[in-house]
């Protein structure tokens, strides 16, 4: 079959204006469609195969084009009438053969809609380029659930999936060769690199403000391999939009400190995987230490170190504190499972990768905590440049969902972008608690979100019979008790309002009425409570 890259040499066969977002199929130039069925593509798979969980397309070379629908590798319904899922939308390959496909979320794949927000924010929508765990696989990178959100957020989740389902390209594990490690994480690192660089040169993406990459478990390491490789690109477009890099898992750097015995004893492979070391297990490969060259990454310079800050690059990684694979166990107990909830003292590929790639020591420093609300991951948004999150009963493979937190991570400080919306906020409350000195107090909230909302004022009635006042932003600081109506783990709910001399003058005695805004528009604005209790004071 003739080369299709996503920068040249395709052409788009069918094109169908699917509700608000234009999809394009594309093929190899030279393909033959056999019969018609593309003649409206979003038409004909809305009306004859919306009940179907996945479809597949036969071009005449054999080549598959694979919709997914409802219920395709994880989709679920976003609501009643409408499916979300991952959708085709391109592929491409390099000259040493590794071969990739592009997939992106839609939150409604019949009509081929992704993002939540304003038509005209589409285009410079930022993206998240994102790569599965287990070397890779397809199955692990298609997150409906945080796709979803990024999607409420005005952010693409756009996954790669490479041949055999895995994206990395990486040789086959080999235990003969010592030095498998280094040329496993090179040689998946290019091809981690030379997929974001397709993805962010082509078209379709081209305008978007910020890129993400997205990696966990053994693409973590991968992706801390891209951090290093592409550092002299950073600088240079596309890739001086790649301003973020988030591991769903340690990336190891150092195989000496990252390879450690479980404590029990038993010298159980613990830390790395075999596929990793080249050795069957972490005491043969700390007794050999056949191959010289143990680190995985290099060491950035304190210019280099200087240089990634002034440009605002941020990396941000997320594990579990029971980490079977990439954790280190407790003195005196069994930690060859992730089982024992008592035995394992948290992941050590963190520490390894920041120390030996520098990382720890760049401006800004590292921030580093562990929480045990799974929507707390919102805190590694601090202002370090990079940061450490550990979730609390997380193994390798399971854990708190805390897809809104990271949602946010990635959508936070981005024009055009609303993380509070990666917090499936509900309905708006609140309480105007008493008028004094000539101010307004109370506190308003959405639930489920940590974001301060904004409320508007009305003397006389409320919205659409009395008088707006104006409109304030809820953000003074708040009690755990506010919180914890509002279901979320902010602190700062509060509001303070004051009554200017002409309002007084103007309005005096009418009641005082206040609208909490919903901030996705998913749900009324509501009045809060005590509105239509106090009255505008005199003047």
């Amino acid at each position: 079959m003739g080369r299709c890259s996503l920068q040249e040499g395709c052409r788009t066969i069918a094109r169908q204006s699917c509700g608000r977002f234009p999809f394009a199929l594309r093929v190899p130039a030279i393909a033959e469609v056999q019969g018609s069925i593309f003649i409206s593509v979003c038409a004909f798979f809305h009306s004859h195969f919306s009940h179907v969980k996945g479809i597949s397309m036969k071009l005449k070379n054999k080549a598959l084009v694979t919709l997914l629908a409802f219920g395709a590798l994880g989709g679920i319904a976003a609501d009643a009438s409408a499916a979300e899922g991952f959708v085709w939308v391109g592929y491409s390959t390099n000259t040493t053969g590794y071969a990739f496909s592009v997939y992106e979320y839609r939150y409604d794949t019949a009509q081929q809609k992704s993002l939540k927000c304003a038509s005209t924010l589409w285009n410079s929508a930022p993206i998240v380029v994102s790569f599965g765990g287990a070397s890779g696989t397809f199955s692990d990178m298609l997150d409906s659930t945080l796709g979803r959100k990024l999607s409420n957020a005005c952010v693409r989740l756009v996954g790669i999936k490479g041949a055999n389902d895995y994206m990395t390209g990486a040789p086959p594990v080999n235990v003969s060769n010592h030095k498998m490690a280094w040329d496993r994480v090179s040689v998946a690192g290019q091809n981690m690199g030379f997929a974001v660089n397709a993805v962010i040169s082509w078209a379709y993406y081209s305008g978007a403000s910020h890129v993400t990459v997205k990696g966990g478990s053994a693409s973590g390491i991968f992706g801390a391999k891209v951090l290093d490789q592409r550092f002299a690109s950073f600088g240079v477009a596309p890739w001086n939009k790649v301003r973020r890099f988030v591991f769903g898992g340690p990336p190891a750097a150092d195989l000496a400190q990252a390879c450690r015995y479980t404590a029990d004893g038993t010298n159980i492979l613990q830390g790395v995987t075999t596929g990793f070391t080249g050795y069957g297990t972490c005491k043969l490969y700390l007794a050999s230490r056949s191959y010289a060259a143990d680190k995985l990454v290099n060491t950035f310079t304190p210019t280099q170190l200087s240089q990634l800050y002034s440009m605002g690059m941020k990396v941000n990684t997320f594990v579990g504190d029971k980490d079977e694979i990439f954790g280190y166990g407790i003195p005196g107990a069994n930690c060859a499972t992730a089982t024992n909830a008592s035995c394992w003292k948290g992941p050590e590929g963190v520490d390894d990768y920041l120390a030996v790639s520098g990382l720890r020591n760049i401006p800004g420093g590292v921030w580093k905590a562990s929480v045990s609300n799974p929507w707390a991951a919102k805190f590694a948004s601090a202002s370090a440049a990079t940061t450490f999150t550990t979730v609390p009963g997380a193994t390798h493979s399971s854990g708190p969902d805390i897809t809104s937190g990271i949602c946010d991570v990635i959508a936070e400080g981005r024009a055009n972008t609303n993380p509070a919306a990666c917090y499936d906020p509900g309905a708006v409350v609140g309480v105007i608690d008493y008028v004094q000195s000539n101010t307004v107090y109370g506190w308003a909230c959405a639930s489920r979100s940590p974001y301060p909302i904004v409320v508007h004022l009305y003397v006389g009635g409320s919205a659409g019979a009395g008088t707006v006042i104006g409109g304030y932003t809820a953000n003074v600081a708040s009690e755990l008790a506010v919180a914890s109506v509002c279901g979320s783990f902010g602190r700062a709910y509060r509001f303070q309002i004051p009554l200017s001399l002409a309002t007084r003058q103007a309005h005096v005695g009418k009641k005082i009425y206040i609208h909490a805004i919903q901030p996705t528009g998913t749900s009324p604005n509501n009045l809060i409570n005590n509105s239509g209790v106090f009255s505008v004071p005199a003047p």
